[in-house]
């Protein structure tokens, strides 16, 4: 287990919801070079998704350059060995971190979007009283 490999996944994976829970299980099996063996079935139960699923997401890790497979198990119930790499992931900030106080903190998360190209103009609605003529 490689408690410096979780906390980069936590800090700089360009990931979130399924993709970004399984990251961090394959992070939990890994020491602290990246090694780790997975098998689909332990990675489904893992994020709570289809074995199916979890194949798709390894292969989409392994096009993505953060996942390699090293190692074939071929056989259903024999792990595989992949290694993780992290090290293409930028160092910013993601939209919340959790301060050295274990505290939520909000990061400028406009900013954190923006520079991701993930925030898109959208009209403000202002809610309140109707201005019936």
């Amino acid at each position: 287990m490689s408690n410096k490999l979780q906390q980069q996944v936590w800090n700089h994976a360009p990931y979130i919801g399924e993709k970004l829970l399984a990251l961090l299980a394959i992070a939990e099996w890994a020491n602290d070079e990246g090694f780790c063996a997975v098998s689909p079935d332990a990675l489904a139960e893992r994020v709570r998704i289809t074995r199916d699923g979890a194949l798709t997401m390894l292969g989409g890790f392994i096009a993505e350059g953060d996942l390699s497979l090293m190692l074939g198990g071929h056989r259903h119930g024999i792990p595989d060995i992949y290694q993780l790499f992290t090290q293409s992931w930028s160092a910013e900030p993601q939209p919340a971190s959790v301060s050295k106080e274990g505290n939520m903190e909000m990061n400028n998360s406009r900013e954190w979007l923006e520079k991701r190209g993930e925030l898109e103009d959208q009209a403000i609605i202002n809610i309140g009283p109707r201005n019936e003529e």
